[in-house]
């Protein structure tokens, strides 16, 4: 893969142990190999800040299940699995693990 990271924009997360409620919150997300960093797109949001975990690019391509999940999440029925990038994977199994400012 070429791209050092990907970015993906108004990504919208929800988790209550970390917003502490069940609303949308949206951010931006530079995805690279195994970890995303993202910012709140609002400056107002009580969290501006997370990081997001999800298996690596070589270990997704190992495994077809993993990459057919990915390519029909995304909607990408006419890609293959050599075009899966960081965000795809992020968004696909992007679990939040670390929130601050």
């Amino acid at each position: 893969m070429a791209k050092k990271f990907i970015m993906e924009e108004d990504i919208l997360l929800c988790d209550k142990k970390v917003f502490g409620d069940n609303e949308e919150h949206s951010f931006n997300c530079k995805c690279y190999d195994g970890y995303a960093e993202c910012t709140a797109t609002d400056s107002e949001e009580k969290i501006q800040k997370v990081t997001m975990t999800y298996p690596l690019r070589k270990d997704v391509l190992k495994s077809e299940d993993m990459c057919d999940a990915i390519l029909t999440y995304r909607g990408l029925y006419d890609c293959t699995k050599k075009g899966i990038h960081y965000g795809d994977i992020m968004m696909k199994y992007g679990v939040i693990t670390k929130s601050g400012d």
